[in-house]
């Protein structure tokens, strides 16, 4: 597996060092490349992502045991790529996250690479977003009132997803 392709400031630190071992002829001890996870839960407050929103859930319900938002409905989930978090980047999404919690909504913060790759180990936005937002037997994780699940991206305009109940097609770009 390459550094490259995992990513992240450590991983990235030590593909320097390898090149510059083996092309530069410097003295370096290079680091194998460092697993990181292609998917997850993120949230600001939390001491590390989360690999299941069962795992995320237990931890948020314990953060903030008498929200006025419950179950589904008031709960939004955001799906961002995985390159925001593995580099650090994540302002935009802290910010998103906090300000729909000051809403008295939950979140439900979720990242993944874009693409599947079954070589990798990466199971790709679509396959993360059902994962994620669907709980086993298919029933949504996340939702408002109007009945239709919604999903944000904190790197485009939000917009109701084609997964939405309830809603003709004119309405998902409302």
């Amino acid at each position: 597996m390459s550094y490259i392709a995992i990513n992240g400031k450590r991983n990235f630190i030590s593909m320097l060092q390898y090149v510059a071992r083996e092309a530069g002829g410097l003295d370096f001890e290079v680091a194998e490349p460092e697993p990181i996870l292609w998917e997850g839960v993120y949230h600001p407050d939390a001491p590390d992502v989360f690999a299941s929103v069962e795992e995320y859930l237990a931890w948020d319900h314990a953060r903030l045991p008498q929200s006025g938002a419950e179950g589904v409905e008031g709960t939004v989930g955001i799906h961002f790529h995985r390159h925001h978090w593995v580099n650090e980047d994540m302002a935009v999404e802290d910010a998103l996250i906090r300000a729909l919690e000051a809403m008295g909504l939950k979140v439900l913060p979720v990242f993944s690479n874009s693409f599947k790759d079954v070589n990798l180990g990466c199971k790709g936005g679509a396959q993360v977003i059902q994962d994620f937002f669907l709980g086993d037997d298919g029933s949504p994780r996340i939702g408002n009132s109007s009945g239709c699940s919604t999903t944000c991206s904190a790197t485009a305009p939000m917009r109701r997803t084609p997964t939405t109940r309830k809603q003709p097609k004119a309405g998902w770009k409302s």
